[in-house]
């Protein structure tokens, strides 16, 4: 396969203002990812995009719905509900007193879309068939 460039669970990115810490979410437009290793403004990080993470649940926040629940994420933390102002990062896997274990997709569902709008039909490879194999 001659455009394959990498396997995706782990990126590079650039650190932003103020650098990053191993083990900081952050959401960049429609990416959310773990930093893997810290860096400061500017340099080079390793971060994951996709597996299963233990992250911060906000104050009140209670995850009734379970394993298979959304899981939305604002300024560090992640909340149960949306109100429309956050985006869906994962569902969770497994719930713990003031944290929640998270699986990443690696698709995030902006705050601008309701979960209830977004469909996916598992035949659907993104592909436009009569491009397939095309060089």
């Amino acid at each position: 396969m001659k455009n394959f460039e990498q396997i995706s669970e782990i990126v590079t990115r650039t650190a932003p203002s103020g650098g990053i810490k191993a083990g900081e979410g952050r959401l960049l437009g429609s990416e959310f990812h773990i930093a893997q290793t810290s860096a400061d403004e500017g340099e080079a990080y390793s971060a994951l995009t996709v597996g299963i993470v233990t992250l911060p649940v906000a104050d009140g926040q209670a995850f009734e719905g379970g394993v298979g629940a959304p899981v939305y994420w604002h300024d560090g933390e992640c909340y149960a509900s949306s109100g429309g102002t956050r985006s869906q990062i994962g569902t969770v896997d497994a719930i713990y007193p003031g944290d929640v274990d998270v699986r990443l997709s690696g698709t995030v569902i902006p705050s601008t879309l309701d979960a209830d709008d977004v469909s996916f039909d598992p035949g659907d490879t993104g592909m436009d068939s009569t491009n397939a194999g095309a060089a």
